[in-house]
C-alpha cells in the first residue's frame, strides 16, 4: 500500500503541511528565525528553533509544530473573539521525552526556554508582562485550605 492510504500519511499532509514547510527550511541549514501567524494578525512572532543546535532534527520538527498550533487553534472561530479581546492568551511547551525537561516558549527571547529554577521568574513575567494586557491568577491549595486566587 502506498503512503496515500496510510492514515497518517494522509492526516500529516493535511494537517503538518505548514509545519513541514516550516521545518524544511530548518533541514537545509536556515539559521534565521521563523515567522509564526501569532493568535491575531497582529500578534505574528518569529522564532529561533534550537539556536544551540543541541537538539535532533525530528526535535526540532516536533518544536516547529509546537508553535504552528497556536495559528491553528487560534484559527477555530469559537477562539477568535477571546484571542482578540485578549481575554485568553496562548502559549506554547514542549516536553523533551529524553530528559524530561519542559520547555516554555518566550516571545521576548524568540525561542523555547527550558522552565527551571533559574529561568521561572522572567518566564512567568513573559507570560504576564505588559505585552500581556491581561491578567492571570494563580490558585494556591494546600491539602488543608481553600483555593485562594493569587497574581503573580
Amino acid at each position: 500500500m502506498g503512503s496515500e492510504s496510510q492514515p497518517f500519511g494522509a492526516w500529516l499532509r493535511r494537517f503538518g503541511s505548514a509545519s513541514l514547510t516550516k521545518f524544511e527550511r530548518i533541514e537545509v541549514g536556515h539559521k534565521g528565525p521563523l515567522t509564526f501567524q501569532g493568535e491575531t494578525q497582529k500578534q505574528s512572532f518569529e522564532a529561533y528553533i534550537d539556536p544551540e543546535n543541541k537538539f535532533a532534527l525530528v526535535d526540532k520538527l516536533s518544536q516547529v509544530n509546537c508553535l504552528q498550533q497556536l495559528q491553528n487553534i487560534s484559527s477555530y472561530s469559537f477562539m477568535k473573539g477571546h484571542l482578540e479581546s485578549d481575554k485568553v492568551r496562548l502559549h506554547a511547551m514542549w516536553y523533551d521525552i529524553h530528559t524530561g525537561d519542559v520547555y516554555l516558549f518566550s516571545r521576548k527571547e524568540k525561542r523555547f526556554v527550558d522552565i527551571n529554577e533559574t529561568t521561572y521568574k522572567e518566564l512567568l513575567h513573559d507570560c504576564t508582562g505588559p505585552q500581556c494586557q491581561h491578567e492571570h491568577h494563580f490558585v494556591n491549595k494546600s491539602n488543608d485550605s481553600e483555593p485562594t486566587s493569587m497574581q503573580p
